[in-house]
């Protein structure tokens, strides 16, 4: 037998059905020949998270940021240090001041699960008098070192005067028409949980931030054949930077955003096979209008971490919610034993199947002797 026979290219589809979802997608990227197979072929990915600019995928994490390259030995310490962590992730205009570029930006394919009127917060301009506070520290900065009875370390000195020469640069280039004294290049580090060691790549720097995220996605989740399936999938109120005409199929859904949002704007990708959702996690619903929707009254397990206060958990349940499995854990608001016979009464009228199950916190371990004693007796 041949061992070196290559698979057939049905054989292949099989192998990619099972293989790592994290190498799979990099031999993907990295091998154009199998390209049209492993988009053939349905992938499976069993936590997902987006973030501003970076995507856990599994157990790893794709982080894209702007990396400065100063000539060598000029490299201001907050620099350094930005650099060795995967990068800024804010753009970088003409003159060397730092924005969010594209951040509040969506277009086709996107997902925006954003609070109602909420956007992403723009990078402030620095305070007025900001450029004189700082040539004063500048001065002092160069005065202790040229000191020669100070005490002061001479390397954190000069670091101290790199950073704050950093700082005033983006002003001198504005006004006096420099060039900035360092090169950007966008940087693709991919880490792996439970490994120290990273893969850092390096581009131009032609896209911005949000553009290089995007394109990112794209090569991962487009143009597939089949709907992408997330067995959990996290995020906070953002934009989720998926490619166009993208199907996602959803177990279950982990958010403190609005989940009436969050559900609406899955409807755009959302695959129908995804419904019931296996799991919701809400985090903080403030309100009673957050258990509207019919995707969250029909999930087979809600759970809920700290309603607000002016949610009474109680009637939600009575009057809006019939999933199976509901906990509900650190409520403002306790379920009082006369609600919890309620509740009893309700399920009984019902007929809610075997199964059916609440479970909630109270505060206290030493009042439980007695609830259950008001209950059941």
């Amino acid at each position: 037998m041949n061992s070196n026979r290559p698979l057939s290219y049905d054989s292949f589809k099989k192998v990619l059905i099972y293989m790592n979802a994290n190498l799979r997608l990099r031999f993907a990227t990295q091998c154009p020949s199998i390209r049209s197979a492993e988009k053939a072929v349905p992938l499976k990915i069993k936590f997902f998270q987006p973030i501003r600019n970076c995507m856990f995928i599994d157990d790893t994490v794709y982080h894209i940021g702007v990396y400065k390259k100063y000539p060598e030995g000029e490299c201001p310490p907050r620099v350094i240090m930005t650099n060795n962590t995967d990068g800024s992730s804010r753009d970088v205009d003409e003159f060397g001041f730092d924005y969010w570029g594209d951040a509040n930006a969506v277009t086709e394919g996107d997902v925006d699960v954003r609070n109602p009127g909420e956007l992403e917060e723009e990078y402030p301009e620095k305070p007025d008098g900001f450029v004189e506070q700082e040539e004063n520290r500048l001065r002092d900065l160069q005065a202790r070192l040229a000191d020669p009875y100070s005490n002061e370390s001479e390397s954190n000195l000069k670091g101290n005067i790199h950073d704050s020469l950093a700082s005033l640069q983006p002003f001198y280039s504005r006004r006096d028409g420099l060039k900035v004294p360092f090169k950007c290049f966008l940087m693709l580090t991919v880490k792996h949980e439970n490994n120290e060691e990273k893969r850092v790549e390096f581009v131009v720097y032609r896209k911005k931030v949000q553009e290089a995220y995007k394109y990112l996605s794209c090569k991962f989740f487009g143009n597939r054949h089949h709907p992408v399936t997330f067995k959990k999938m996290s995020f906070e109120p953002t934009i989720i930077r998926f490619p166009p005409k993208l199907k996602i199929r959803i177990h279950g859904l982990y958010t403190c955003a609005d989940m009436n949002v969050v559900l609406g704007a899955m409807e755009a990708c959302a695959d129908l096979a995804s419904y019931p959702l296996e799991k919701i996690v809400g985090l903080y619903p403030k309100k009673e209008k957050h258990f509207y929707h019919k995707h969250i009254k029909s999930a087979k397990y809600l759970k809920i971490y700290g309603c607000g206060e002016q949610v009474d958990w109680a009637q939600v349940y009575i009057n809006l919610l019939g999933n199976q499995k509901i906990h509900n854990y650190r409520s403002h608001t306790d379920i009082t034993t006369t609600e919890c016979n309620e509740l009893i009464k309700k399920w009984i009228v019902d007929e809610k199947p075997v199964g059916t199950c609440l479970s909630f916190s109270i505060d206290h371990k030493y009042y439980l002797p007695s609830y259950y004693e008001r209950i059941y007796c």
